[in-house]
């Protein structure tokens, strides 16, 4: 934090490169939720934001096919929101283990519904393998985990 803060104070890059150093700098700590790394890129830890429950469009998801999930922002004022997406999923050795995604950077609008939909593949690659089993996904905005929904990987 420090390195970055000296940086972004010393203007040796311009605000656009500042924001992408951050990103990349605060990578694992924002997937954590750690509000200083969202602080520092101008994300409200604390935002007043409501949080729609997560819509699945299927429970049942055989491996290989596709998540689909909606979720719903609404906010008083207009904001800037970081939102990632959680799935935890049970290991090959029956432990557990969460995986976080990039959904959206955006600003909310004062009043509007900001609506978020993402499709996400079930399939093991070279850093995952997908267990059938039970998961959860949930969303998470400015570094605030909001409850999941459980779906079956068949």
């Amino acid at each position: 934090m420090d390195t970055v803060t000296h940086w972004r104070d010393s203007g040796i890059a311009t605000d656009k490169q500042m924001q992408f150093i951050a990103r990349e700098a605060f990578k694992t700590r924002l997937k954590e939720g750690w509000s200083p790394a969202y602080e520092f890129l101008g994300y409200s830890s604390e935002a007043p934001v409501d949080v729609s429950p997560l819509r699945l469009e299927r429970t049942q998801i055989p491996v290989g096919d596709t998540l689909v999930f909606t979720v719903d922002l609404t906010a008083a004022e207009s904001l800037p929101v970081h939102v990632t997406y959680v799935i935890t999923s049970t290991t090959p050795r029956g432990g557990r283990r969460e995986k976080v995604y990039h959904l959206s950077r955006a600003t909310t609008t004062s009043g509007q519904l900001l609506s978020l939909v993402k499709v996400h593949r079930m399939r093991t690659t070279a850093t995952t393998t997908v267990t059938p089993g039970l998961h959860s996904v949930a969303i998470q905005v400015n570094g605030t985990r909001y409850p999941g929904a459980e779906f079956r990987v068949i």
